[in-house]
């Protein structure tokens, strides 16, 4: 790449005119890891990302599923104990590490991240 100025970066204009060519770089394929069934078990439940839009995390088997107000379930894969993909629509969310049930997820999608946190349990009513 040929430049008018000695300390113009070219990196980062190479890169855009060899995806415009080529093609956007292919994702990196995603290696899935086993997580331990209480693990998993920590994250069930319901998380709020803003204000009447609920996250609904469960356990599937050895999988967490997630399902948002008025969406579709999917599929999470684990790359780690605490990280979770959903490739298909670029979705990371990641868990603290805690003892007890997860008090919250960050969840990362189109270069935004935001933290939904845990619904609190309502307790049956008596009759």
């Amino acid at each position: 790449m040929l430049s008018n100025l000695e300390s113009a970066a070219s990196t980062p204009l190479s890169e855009e005119l060899a995806s415009l060519y080529l093609g956007p770089p292919p994702t990196p394929a995603l290696v899935a890891v086993a997580v331990k069934p209480e693990v998993l078990d920590r994250y069930v439940g319901e998380y709020e990302l803003a204000k009447g839009f609920i996250v609904n995390v469960k356990r599937d088997g050895e999988n967490l599923t997630g399902q948002a107000t008025g969406q579709g379930a999917f599929t999470l894969s684990a790359v780690s104990d605490t990280e979770f993909r959903f490739q298909p629509a670029g979705i990371t969310m990641v868990f603290p590490v805690t003892a007890g049930p997860a008090p919250s997820f960050q969840l990362t999608q189109g270069g935004r991240s935001l933290t939904a946190t845990r619904a609190p349990v309502s307790a049956p009513t008596a009759h």
